[in-house]
């Protein structure tokens, strides 16, 4: 395989151990974090091919580590909280073609949006009330009010299936894009869940699609950093909150209409620890942002709310760093 000049070819063969990305609802994709299955768990992990020095944005990459890492990280089976209400590919459908029933290019998109194989999805809210929402205000209120229930509950039962009491959490790593809240979600959980007010905090709040990742890597480095540590990291998105129904674009029915609602956690550790060992074990870390990607795709928010939007180079991107096929819900458009 050719790599792009400014990914530097390795100075020795690396090698990879994965043991299938578990993810929490959104702690998927993104900076490269390589997993592999801990000993405990997987006896026979599988070997994949070599990689190269480095080399992602978005998207994710991975590069195996072994005896330059003395302490041993190991990420908890992940916890996901799904939204009550499942709505279905077709009821959006139906809601905008009533709305829009003679629009030229509605029938196209909605193709579009059902070859992305997604049938259902879990929303905060019913669909004739999501489709009722109107201005940023509104939206912002929803998606936070709606994502922290989802948050709160995923991070207990995660800290109780790791063994741990909310005093023996160290450090919080949280992501949530959906919402603009200030304090943010990673203050409101350590109330809800009675975290010492002393806990080392890293909140996202613009990655997006990657923030999983980023919470892991950012997770993994810190107990690395500090040996014995214990790491909660939480996932929360509403991302239908970003369905339009009044402003139809391919974006808004794609974006609109392909996500779902969730929250996700999970608990980051050394093993061997107080902490209940993970089934998956970081191999090593590492960021990289690709040149020239500041086109293929990015948030906008205006009067009526937040939107996703995305340009052609959204469908290139991932192949100019990525080795091997992804799985990611806009499908293979989007990572292949």
């Amino acid at each position: 395989m050719t790599w792009p000049q400014w990914a530097a070819p390795p100075q020795k063969p690396w090698t990879r151990t994965i043991a299938g990305l578990s993810a929490i609802s959104l702690l998927l994709l993104g900076v490269g974090t390589a997993f592999v299955p801990h000993p405990a768990s997987v006896p026979h992990p599988t070997t994949l091919g070599p990689l190269p020095h480095g080399g992602e944005s978005a998207y994710c990459g991975a590069r195996a580590v072994s005896e330059e890492v003395p302490v041993t990280v190991v990420v908890s089976r992940p916890v996901v909280r799904t939204a009550p209400y499942w709505v279905s590919t077709e009821e959006i459908a139906g809601d905008l073609r009533g709305r829009h029933p003679a629009h030229p290019k509605l029938a196209l998109w909605l193709r579009m949006l059902g070859h992305t194989g997604v049938r259902t999805r879990p929303w905060i809210a019913p669909l004739a009330e999501t489709g009722a929402r109107t201005g940023v205000g509104d939206r912002s209120r929803a998606a936070y009010e709606g994502a922290r229930p989802l948050a709160v509950d995923a991070a207990r039962e995660s800290l109780r299936g790791a063994g741990l009491a909310p005093g023996d959490v160290d450090c919080l790593v949280t992501t949530h894009t959906t919402s603009w809240t200030v304090p943010g979600l990673d203050v409101d959980l350590i109330r809800l869940l009675g975290l010492r007010p002393d806990v080392s905090r890293v909140g996202f709040a613009t990655v997006a699609c990657a923030g999983g990742a980023h919470a892991l890597v950012q997770a993994a480095r810190f107990v690395r950093a500090h040996p014995g540590s214990r790491v909660l990291v939480v996932a929360a998105e509403a991302l239908s909150t970003l369905y339009h129904p009044r402003t139809l674009t391919l974006q808004t029915v794609l974006y609109g209409g392909l996500f779902g609602d969730a929250g996700g956690a999970a608990v980051v550790s050394e093993a061997g620890g107080d902490a209940e060992a993970g089934p998956l074990e970081v191999a090593g870390t590492w960021e990289f942002v690709l040149p020239d990607s500041q086109d293929a795709y990015w948030g906008v928010i205006d009067e009526a709310g937040l939107f996703f939007d995305s340009g052609p180079d959204a469908k290139k991107a991932a192949g100019r760093v990525l080795p091997h096929p992804l799985l990611h819900p806009g499908r293979y458009g989007v990572l292949s």
